[in-house]
C-alpha cells in the first residue's frame, strides 16, 4: 500500500492503464516506428529487411477462431500471441513515451513519469498540472488505444 504521509503538500500520484492494449496497437504505426529505429541504430540493411519482413508477416497473420468462426484483426495486434504482441506493443509504448507523451508531460510540468507494460505512474503537482487535461491529450494521441485513470492518490 502506498502511504502519502511522506509526500510534500500539492504533490500527487496518479496511475493509468491502457484499455485493451494488445488489440489496440495500430500495426501500420508500429511499422512506421520500426523502420526509422533500424536506421537510427545503424542496423545492417539485410537485418533491417529481415526485421521488417518478419513484422509484415506477423501483422498480416492476425486471426483467431471462436465458435467455428474465423475472425481477422486488420489493424491491430493479435490477441492471444503473447511474445510478439508484448514485444511490439512495448516498442509502440516506448516510442509514445519518449516522443509525443514526453512533450505533453513537459508542457504540463509533471514531476516524474514511470511506465511498465501497460501501466503508467505519474507524479505531479496539483497546483500546476491538470491531470484530466493530461489524460485527454494522451487519449487524443492514441484514439485507438485509450488510457484509463486507475487511481489518483492525492495529498491532503
Amino acid at each position: 500500500m502506498i502511504s502519502l504521509t511522506s509526500l510534500t503538500i500539492n504533490i500527487n500520484l496518479v496511475s493509468f492503464n491502457f484499455n485493451n492494449l494488445y488489440t489496440s496497437i495500430p500495426t501500420k504505426e508500429v511499422l512506421d516506428i520500426i523502420t526509422p529505429m533500424c536506421d537510427r541504430n545503424n542496423t545492417d540493411i539485410t537485418l533491417s529487411q529481415e526485421i521488417l519482413n518478419t513484422y509484415r508477416t506477423i501483422s498480416q497473420q492476425n486471426y483467431f477462431s471462436h465458435n467455428d468462426t474465423l475472425y481477422i484483426q486488420n489493424d491491430s495486434l493479435a490477441m492471444g500471441e503473447p511474445i510478439w504482441s508484448f514485444f511490439l506493443s512495448e516498442i509502440y509504448l516506448q516510442y509514445l513515451g519518449n516522443t509525443k507523451m514526453f512533450d505533453i508531460l513537459m508542457q504540463h510540468k509533471t514531476i516524474r513519469y514511470y511506465s511498465y507494460v501497460n501501466d503508467i505512474l505519474m507524479v505531479y503537482r496539483n497546483n500546476t498540472t491538470n491531470i484530466q487535461e493530461v489524460l485527454h491529450k494522451f487519449n487524443d494521441l492514441t484514439p485507438h488505444c485509450s488510457l484509463l485513470l486507475k487511481k489518483n492518490f492525492k495529498t491532503k
